[in-house]
């Protein structure tokens, strides 16, 4: 990650994928004339817990958790989302050009290129569609 920006800069590489918080942090900005949009991640903010503690938690304990993250996750996402609407403005004003892709066909030719790769075969299809349906 270090080395991203004065390959940018160099040329060395025509471009890197990160989310715009992320970009903006590390001044991408500078080094870079447009930004493609393809909304295929918020980046998450997540927590976890040791199994041996959960399986300690009562039933209505476990509730309470499950309900907390899941509007913790919504307020996550929500803000990921505004702030990444401000980082396109702030971009946008310094000049770069930001596009946006036709989702569908961009993710269909995501998924043939993943399906068809050595590492897309390993996948469960079933467990991936579960995956993909998580809200």
């Amino acid at each position: 990650m270090p080395e991203v920006y004065l390959a940018l800069k160099t040329g060395s590489i025509d471009g890197q994928e990160n989310p715009l918080s992320i970009l903006n942090a590390a001044k991408f900005y500078e080094v870079t004339e447009q930004i493609v949009l393809t909304a295929h991640m918020v980046q998450p903010v997540f927590f976890a817990m040791a199994k041996p503690f959960w399986d300690k938690l009562t039933v209505d304990q476990k509730a309470v958790l499950l309900r907390t993250a899941d509007r913790a996750a919504k307020l996550n996402d929500s803000g990921r989302l505004a702030d990444e609407q401000a980082i396109v403005e702030a971009l946008k004003g310094r000049g770069l050009v930001v596009d946006s892709t036709d989702l569908a066909s961009f993710r269909a030719l995501a998924d043939k290129i993943y399906g068809e790769s050595e590492v897309g075969k390993a996948w469960n299809p079933g467990l991936l569609k579960q995956v993909m349906n998580a809200h």
